[in-house]
């Protein structure tokens, strides 16, 4: 998926990363919708002379990582003088070499128990190298949209020395149908959590939320052409 290509410029590939790993899952259906608005954006089109933009989807749960467990392994040391050249599980390097190939990311996460998920901060922690300098925005979703989840993995970022978005995109759960049986929460969630489904009254509603993921999709795009950046 991208805009035309230049035939004499290099184009950038931004990664939207779906991080649930859950089955079911409905983190496949969020990253879709995020897929279906930066696809039809029109900073492709008008980057696509002096600097063509690709939009690659990548799904953590093709990569299997155990909790980190690499021997004599610093995620931050790969390739130092004296340290390993690369990891010694084989999906640990291919999740290494998957994300060190993009130039920009797109980060579609979930929140569980108030927090990033598990999964989400393990296969962060098998990374430094491949992304540190590089622009990323951050997408959560759940029941009051992720919001302490997108915080704290944009501060996870940060300290990790990723060019963050600063812009918030937090895609919350309809509220529709709420009731005791469904513990105060709407019927969307359950559809999610149960069946991997985004809820039609979910979508209708994430309508209003498009200026948003615009907006940090401007700011990932302006982040990756260098703007913004400081001078010497």
């Amino acid at each position: 998926m991208s805009s035309t290509i230049n035939a004499t410029t290099k184009p950038k590939s931004i990664a939207i990363i779906t991080f649930s790993t859950r089955t079911p899952r409905v983190g496949p259906s969020v990253a879709a919708y995020i897929t279906s608005i930066l696809s039809t954006s029109p900073l492709l089109s008008q980057n696509e002379a002096s600097q063509p933009i690709n939009l690659a989807l990548v799904d953590l749960a093709n990569f299997p990582l155990p909790v980190y467990s690499e021997p004599y392994i610093i995620p931050a040391m790969l390739g130092s003088p004296g340290a390993p050249a690369k990891f010694i599980n084989p999906i640990a390097i291919s999740w290494s070499e998957e994300i060190a190939k993009h130039d920009a990311y797109v980060l579609v996460i979930p929140e569980y128990n108030y927090s990033m998920a598990g999964g989400t901060k393990n296969a962060i922690d098998y990374l430094m190298n491949e992304w540190k300098g590089k622009p990323v925005m951050v997408v959560s979703y759940g029941v009051k949209g992720g919001n302490l989840a997108g915080d704290q993995l944009r501060g996870v970022l940060k300290g990790m020395g990723l060019k963050v978005v600063e812009k918030k995109v937090e895609l919350p759960f309809s509220a529709e149908g709420k009731s005791e049986a469904t513990h105060g929460t709407g019927t969307d969630v359950f559809e999610a959590m149960l069946k991997g489904e985004l809820g039609e009254n979910s979508k209708r509603e994430w309508e209003e939320k498009k200026g948003d993921v615009e907006g940090a999709f401007g700011e990932l795009v302006g982040l990756l052409a260098g703007e913004g950046e400081k001078k010497e």
